[in-house]
């Protein structure tokens, strides 16, 4: 196998280690900032918790239940952000909630929340200068509701609520946006770099010692500030990195495993979220909300919570748990239990709750990113941690986050603050007017060469680096044919990607970056196009093919058996 080129300065002003939604997007707001920045990532990009999510960039209209106008200003200007920045990867998706008369989230209620929340965002709008007046809620017909969500959920309704929340074409290319910026300023990014530890002198954090997994070698990293987005993985580096009696006053974090069901066709026309009761194992019977979306042509529905104590363990469903979740589509979604049995695809993450729990009971979700300034614990200066929950606010933790760094090095060596530019600054992609008069334009220009329906997907996913990938057909025509057994991906996608998007095994490619794994193990045809070229790329043998393929089998083997 090849190996890759690994470069490293002398000096960082920043570490960022994790390369999942947060880290990505720390270290794309420390490059905007003209920092120097290096992100290591023990995987590859976005392949952990960031890859389990519903596609949803909050709107914030839920918020309005506990009259916290705060986050639903933060997650509307989020989602209003993540329109702007990546309009390509992200566009409005329409979602229904029915309303029933006896319940006291009835016609009234939800009226008056509508009304609220249209009344909050002119307000934004008129603060922030922009314009949201396309994505306002409102209240829909009984009729309407019929027409667009499940039988059950429809039942006895009076009509509902209608808002808009950001959906997310392919949220693991969403994470390389954000890294492929930060790449772009200047940052160095490296995923399979393993952190071993960090370097201490005399209470400041000076740097950390990484191994690099592909070839076994031990690098120094020296840096200002270490910033620590490994999410559910940060109990354990702070046992890992740090000695036993810095460790003692350092609070560990209850974590949920989050598991979101894909299904290979579509529950409704339109995403919507509704009550379902049901209890777990022994516990009491409990109602929560869940969601159903549709998204390529499948149908995204969860999120169920259930108990877990480990990244290294919690990353499959257990039988109870899955026929719990099975027992939960057929109640909201109408399914036949044979159906509902036959997921596509588990997408499983572990995010923070607020306090520990037990099995049979459901958790309450951390409110905010849980961020830890090791100063203000246990003296240690220059390493900061951030656990998020949701992608929404993991480009507006990394502001916070960043303002903080800036702080500190500015008090230590003098260097200054500079303003955030990340919320209006196009990713990587993303440097368009609209996604609408984008697609006309491509659609144009390609007709003669690709199908309508394989233009489309390619400009969601590569936007306005379409051109470049294109290139590869300019280069060989036979680069416009399609990926054996899919239906919109095309040859030249791979040689692109192999050359700019740090690619290292076949699971990157096929699942974080091609995005055709992401419905579902794909076919075997694709699977092994795909391995063969990546092993005449990078000199795979015999063994180092299968060993890839097998691994990406077992990334699908999330279910009971």
């Amino acid at each position: 196998m090849l190996a890759r080129k690994i470069r490293i300065h002398d000096h960082y002003d920043v570490a960022v280690i994790g390369g999942g939604i947060y880290g990505a997007a720390h270290a794309w707001e420390a490059a905007s900032r003209g920092l120097s920045v290096i992100l290591l990532e023990k995987g590859d990009f976005g392949s952990a918790t960031s890859a389990n999510s519903l596609k949803v960039i909050h709107g914030g209209i839920r918020y309005l239940q506990t009259l916290n106008i705060k986050r639903v200003l933060d997650s509307k200007r989020e989602r209003d952000a993540y329109l702007r920045i990546a309009p390509h990867l992200v566009q409005p998706m329409e979602c229904i909630m029915p309303s029933y008369p006896w319940t006291t989230k009835g016609k009234f209620a939800t009226t008056v929340g509508a009304f609220l929340y249209n009344l909050v965002s002119r307000y934004d709008d008129f603060v922030s200068k922009t314009d949201s007046k396309r994505l306002r809620a409102g209240r829909v017909s009984k009729a309407c509701v019929g027409e667009n969500i499940s039988f059950n959920a429809q039942r006895k309704t009076n009509g509902g609520t209608r808002w808009y929340d950001g959906q997310v074409y392919d949220t693991e290319r969403m994470v390389l946006s954000f890294i492929m910026s930060a790449k772009a300023r200047g940052a160095h990014v490296y995923n399979y770099m393993d952190v071993k530890e960090l370097i201490v002198d005399k209470g400041w954090v000076k740097g950390v010692i990484a191994t690099e997994l592909m070839s076994g070698d031990t690098l120094t990293v020296n840096t200002d500030f270490v910033i620590d987005a490994t999410g559910p993985w940060t109990n354990l580096n702070t046992q890992r990195w740090m000695r036993q009696d810095a460790n003692q006053n350092i609070g560990q974090a209850a974590l949920a495993k989050a598991v979101n069901f894909i299904y290979p066709f579509e529950v409704s026309n339109k995403a919507f979220g509704a009550k379902v009761q049901s209890a777990f194992g022994q516990g009491p019977l409990t109602s929560r909300l869940l969601f159903s979306a549709p998204w390529k042509g499948s149908s995204i529905v969860g999120t169920w919570y259930f108990l877990a104590k480990s990244p290294e363990k919690d990353n499959a469903l257990t039988q109870e748990q899955f026929d719990f979740c099975v027992a939960d589509v057929i109640a909201l979604c109408s399914l036949e239990k044979g159906l509902a049995m036959k997921p596509s695809f588990v997408h499983i993450g572990l995010v923070p709750v607020k306090k520990s729990f037990k099995e049979n009971e459901f958790p309450l979700l951390s409110e905010e990113t849980i961020t830890t300034d090791y100063k203000k614990v246990n003296g240690l200066e220059g390493l900061v941690s951030v656990f998020g929950v949701k992608y929404t606010t993991a480009r507006s933790s990394a502001e916070k986050t960043i303002d903080l760094v800036q702080a500190r090095l500015d008090s230590s060596s003098g260097m200054g603050k500079t303003a955030s530019v990340t919320s209006h600054t196009p990713l990587y992609g993303g440097d368009m007017e609209s996604f609408s008069g984008f697609q006309v334009q491509t659609e144009k220009k390609y007709a003669d060469t690709l199908d309508e329906a394989v233009i489309e997907h390619l400009a969601r996913t590569y936007g306005t680096n379409l051109g470049r990938v294109m290139e590869y057909v300019d280069k060989d025509n036979a680069m416009k044919e399609r990926i054996p057994g899919t239906p919109y991906s095309i040859k030249a996608e791979i040689p692109y990607i192999l050359d700019h998007e740090m690619v290292v095994r076949l699971t990157d490619l096929i699942v974080r970056r091609l995005g055709i794994g992401g419905l579902g193990q794909p076919s075997e045809p694709a699977i092994e196009y795909c391995a063969g070229v990546m092993a005449d790329a990078l000199s795979w043998n015999a063994d180092e093919k299968q060993g890839n393929i097998d691994e990406l089998r077992d990334y699908y083997r999330r279910m009971p058996c």
